[in-house]
C-alpha cells in the first residue's frame, strides 16, 4: 500500500512538473525559450481569459438563481395571502347571501346588494377561470408539481369548494 501510494505520488509530481515547466518558461520568457514555448504564451493568456469569463458567468448564474428562488418564494407567499383573502371574501359573500335582498326595505341598499351579488358571481367565475389557467400553466410548465405541496394543492384543488 505504501509502495503504491509512493508510486502514484511520484507519477503525479512528475506529470505536474512536465506539464507546468513549459508553461512557466512561456510566461517567464527568457533568452533560452524554444519556439514551442514562445507559441504557448498566447494560449496561456487565452486560457486565463476564458477562465475569468467562466467565473463571471458562473457568478451571474448563481445570482440569477438566487433571484429566481426569492421570486418563487414571494409568489408562493402572495398566492397564500390571495387564497386567505379570497376565502374571507367568500365567507362574507355567504353571510350577505344568507340575508335575502328582499328583506331590505331601502331601495338604494337593495339595488346595491343586488349589484354586489352580481359582482360576487362574476368574481367567482373569474376565480374559477384564473384557477384553471394557473393549474394548466403549472402542469404544462414541466415543473415537478407533484413533489411540491403548494403546487400540488393549486393543481389538485377542488373547484367546487368555491361555490
Amino acid at each position: 500500500l505504501e509502495a503504491r501510494a509512493e508510486y502514484l505520488l511520484r507519477n503525479k509530481v512528475t506529470q505536474s512538473v512536465l506539464a507546468m515547466d513549459p508553461v512557466l518558461k512561456a510566461v517567464h520568457s527568457g533568452a533560452n525559450n524554444t519556439d514551442a514555448e514562445r507559441r504557448l504564451l498566447p494560449m496561456v493568456h487565452e486560457r486565463d481569459v476564458i477562465s475569468m469569463y467562466h467565473s463571471t458567468l458562473a457568478s451571474r448564474l448563481s445570482s440569477t438563481l438566487s433571484a429566481l428562488a426569492a421570486a418563487e418564494k414571494g409568489s408562493v407567499v402572495a398566492n397564500e395571502k390571495n387564497k386567505e383573502l379570497s376565502q374571507i371574501l367568500l365567507e362574507l359573500a355567504e353571510e350577505t347571501k344568507s340575508q335575502s335582498t328582499d328583506e331590505v326595505e331601502d331601495p338604494k341598499l337593495r339595488d346595491r346588494l343586488q349589484a354586489l351579488d352580481k359582482s360576487v358571481k362574476l368574481s367567482r367565475r373569474r376565480w374559477r377561470i384564473m384557477k384553471s389557467i394557473i393549474s394548466g400553466m403549472i402542469v404544462g410548465s414541466g415543473v415537478e408539481w407533484a413533489d411540491d405541496n403548494v403546487l400540488r394543492e393549486l393543481v389538485m384543488d377542488d373547484e367546487d369548494d368555491i361555490d
